[in-house]
């Protein structure tokens, strides 16, 4: 556990915090395996995204697509986890170095500092609404026309 911080005129909505996961859904568990198994993650250069990266490069996933917008945290988040996990492919273009995409995390947004409504700015607004709505349909409908059945998507949204 972690300490918990809240913003100012924000009621604190966790009493806990984890910085591990639940044995039952840990990376490490051998029911959910992924070796052999290609995963892409958007925002993948940001601290979710990380983490998803270096949970699932633990359990033995086979290929990692790390997709985001700044290119100098992507590549040091691809070489932090091949250092440490050398077997890892990451930081690969997705459709011309993998054949499919098993599982695809979703992560990419953007989140602006907290702000009342009447000192917002309509133009900033907006674009966050391109950015954490209409990016997560053309994720979801490029994920649906791209992959099988069987592949899995997990959608995280913060913004």
């Amino acid at each position: 556990m972690y300490p918990i911080t809240t913003l100012p005129g924000f009621p604190e909505l966790a009493k806990n915090r984890r910085n591990t996961s639940y044995p039952f859904i840990s990376s490490l568990n051998t029911a959910l395996s992924t070796t052999g198994k290609t995963i892409a993650i958007t925002g993948g250069e940001s601290k979710i995204g990380v983490k998803a990266a270096l949970s699932f490069a633990q359990a033995g996933i086979s290929n990692i697509a790390i997709l985001g917008r700044r290119e100098v945290n992507l590549v040091t988040t691809a070489e932090s986890i091949c250092s440490q996990l050398p077997k890892t492919n990451a930081f690969k273009k997705v459709l011309e170095s993998f054949s499919t995409i098993d599982v695809m995390i979703s992560n990419a947004g953007c989140l602006s500092n907290p702000i009342v409504i009447p000192e917002s700015d309509e133009k900033n607004w907006w674009k966050r609404i391109e950015t954490n709505v209409l990016g997560k349909f053309n994720i979801i409908r490029t994920f649906v026309l791209l992959t099988s059945s069987s592949s899995v998507f997990i959608n995280i949204s913060s913004g």
